[in-house]
């Protein structure tokens, strides 16, 4: 899949786009792309792209040791009403001299960037058709290759909606949904002639668009995306009015002839830029696969570009009565029963669980939210769909380092105070009713789950192995099951921890915990089993 949406490497041509007028009607033309694209710097062009789509998914199945499966279904999919790569060669307009794509770059800003295409252009009626490159990718892909701007380079794809010296109202589309892979964040730019900008010096026009920014969707971090379909392209949706002015246009408004908002600029506008821009030279591919008109029931853009959910549908509550936490939902607290004794009752924490000697540390990919503690791992939790990150493990003087994710069952009891900080520890409390417990994991090493009880050295708490997975599964153990054995195992529990060990020096653990629940024969937590 990442073959077919992203593996671009066989580029056989490079294009730089300057400014210059092309219009082309003729059905024949259509994935011309000619020098210049005027269009992306808020004149006019018909400068032709065609293209076609489709969004495969994987079978990845979340399975149970102990328990059948459980999933949720995709409630929406992308509807493809402007544009589906697979059957169409230009967006619907309803006009033939519109909705072409067109690529540019920022060679009139001193830049090199440039856009390069995985097979050679040309059918039989021209050399400078794109028309296999849509063939190939299923969408309009292409690796961007940024560098040498003076300030940071950039290139980007658009979609031409109005002829040449006109404009085009599109506000009955409420907005648009996007369907795409990109190893780059994406500027979405709604274009539109905004005069005065030509006496405003080292500007670039994209300044003056209203404008949103959809996250990169490649990752090297095991988020429950990458793990159920790592190659999988992604939508977001965005309301006309979630497109926002730049701080600088309205700064500089009195030296322009309009500062439009999103529902102003739908009404006017000239075209829909994609620009893909770095803070240094660099490349990176992607592929737009497909063009919707708003949907408010697919996931949503969010504000500075922030993941929404990708996976499957989370409004399934079915799973209530079992299901104690699944990152899904966005919190960073298990439901013990005991959390309104205490903020942080419940709260999801790493911690080294390493012998002196030795020490681990985890590497999340998001930073950690400083400002109120019993919240701070939410920002990963939003970006993984989950509890996820990167386990390193260094060895000095002991045999091994061991890393941990933990959660208290009910408050801690106060032990001493040095200054402003507390310390404690955690209470124990009854939690037999649970019967045990299940985990929905991804665990590149074998893992373990560690249950601190009461009058149990820490050393001999009741343990249950679990083995490594090479995709998403869901392990069921009931109290019985733990081992060594404890008598009533569940009615004195202060904590519960998922621990990974390692013996090797520099060793490297990917990881994700997406639900954690009471015991159940059929799975605790319903998490989905594919992407949208």
């Amino acid at each position: 899949m990442l073959k077919k949406l992203l593996d671009i490497s066989a580029c056989v041509s490079a294009c730089t786009f300057a400014l210059g007028i092309v219009a082309c009607s003729d059905d024949n033309t259509a994935g011309v792309v000619e020098d210049g694209n005027p269009i992306a710097h808020g004149e006019s062009s018909s400068s032709a792209v065609g293209g076609s789509s489709a969004v495969e998914s994987s079978s990845s199945v979340v399975n149970s040791s102990s328990a059948a499966q459980s999933s949720s279904s995709v409630e929406s999919v992308p509807k493809f009403d402007l544009w589906n790569g697979e059957v169409d060669y230009k967006i619907n307009t309803n006009n033939e001299n519109t909705g072409y794509w067109f690529s540019y770059g920022d060679d009139a800003e001193g830049g090199q960037s440039t856009i390069s295409w995985p097979v050679s252009m040309g059918n039989e009626y021209s050399d400078n058709t794109l028309d296999p490159v849509f063939e190939y990718c299923k969408g309009v892909c292409g690796t961007v290759e940024l560098r040498g701007s003076e300030t940071m380079p950039w290139a980007g794809i658009g979609i031409m909606l109005a002829e040449e010296d006109s404009t085009a109202d599109v506000s009955a589309w409420g907005g648009i949904c996007v369907t795409y892979a990109s190893e780059y964040p994406v500027n979405v730019y709604l274009n539109v002639d905004v005069g005065g900008i030509d006496t405003i010096s080292n500007v670039s026009p994209f300044m003056t668009y209203p404008m949103i920014t959809l996250p990169k969707t490649v990752t090297n971090a095991p988020t429950l995306k990458k793990i159920l379909e790592p190659d999988a392209a992604i939508t977001r949706c965005a309301k006309w009015s979630d497109f926002k002015v730049s701080a600088w246009a309205e700064y500089n408004a009195a030296k322009l002839s309009k500062v439009y908002s999103g529902e102003e600029a739908a009404k006017e506008i000239k075209a829909i830029n994609f620009v893909f821009m770095g803070n240094s030279d660099g490349k990176g591919k992607f592929n737009i696969v497909g063009v919707s008109t708003y949907d408010e029931n697919l996931p949503q853009w969010r504000d500075g570009g922030v993941n929404e959910q990708d996976v499957g549908s989370i409004a399934d509550d079915s799973d209530s009565l079992t299901c104690r936490w699944k990152g899904l939902n966005g919190s960073g607290i298990v439901n013990t029963g005991y959390n309104d004794r205490d903020e942080f009752v419940g709260m999801l924490y790493d911690f080294d669980a390493s012998p002196e000697g030795a020490y681990s540390r985890i590497e999340f990919p998001a930073y950690l939210n400083t400002e109120y503690e019993p919240y701070m791992y939410e920002p990963v939790i939003m970006e993984c769909n989950g509890f996820c990150g990167t386990m390193e493990f260094t060895l000095e003087k002991a045999d091994y380092a061991a890393s941990a994710v933990a959660f208290n069952i009910a408050e801690d009891t106060l032990t001493s105070c040095e200054g402003n900080t507390c310390y404690g520890t955690p209470k124990f409390a009854d939690i037999k009713d649970w019967g045990g417990l299940c985990i929905t994991y991804y665990s590149e090493k074998d893992a373990y789950l560690n249950v601190v009880v009461k009058d149990v050295p820490y050393e001999n708490s009741p343990k249950a192995s679990l083995p490594a997975s090479g995709g998403l599964i869901e392990k069921c153990v009931a109290w019985d099951d733990f081992q060594p054995s404890v008598p009533n195992l569940g009615t004195a529990v202060s904590t519960i921890q998922f621990i990974v060990k390692s013996t090797e020096n520099g060793d490297r653990n990917q990881f994700n915990i997406a639900g954690i629940g009471k015991y159940s024969t059929k799975g605790a937590c319903s998490i989905p089993k594919t992407v949208y």
